[in-house]
């Protein structure tokens, strides 16, 4: 007896579901963003999540993230790399 399969296996799935975020990524690079733009980026995707307690928990942590980029010196070079 042959077994016909339909749609796509879990593994398949997820196979797919990174590939999709990889592609939607280099589009994003093909705009030739720094790294303050990218952690923005990022910061803006956490906000569209649904979990709250998920996105409390990443916005705590990049919004560090995108204050150390923000402390730059006059000749733009930053400082404080801290835990970068």
């Amino acid at each position: 007896m042959n077994l016909k399969q339909y749609g796509n296996t879990e593994q398949e799935q997820v196979a797919w579901d990174s590939t999709r975020a990889r592609e939607v990524v280099l589009e994003i690079m093909s705009f030739g963003v720094n790294d303050q733009q990218i952690m923005k980026i990022c910061y803006f995707l956490i906000m569209e999540l649904e979990d709250q307690t998920i996105i409390d928990n990443m916005n705590e942590q990049i919004k560090t993230y995108i204050d150390r980029l923000s402390e730059k010196s006059e000749d733009g070079i930053i400082t404080d790399m801290g835990e970068l």
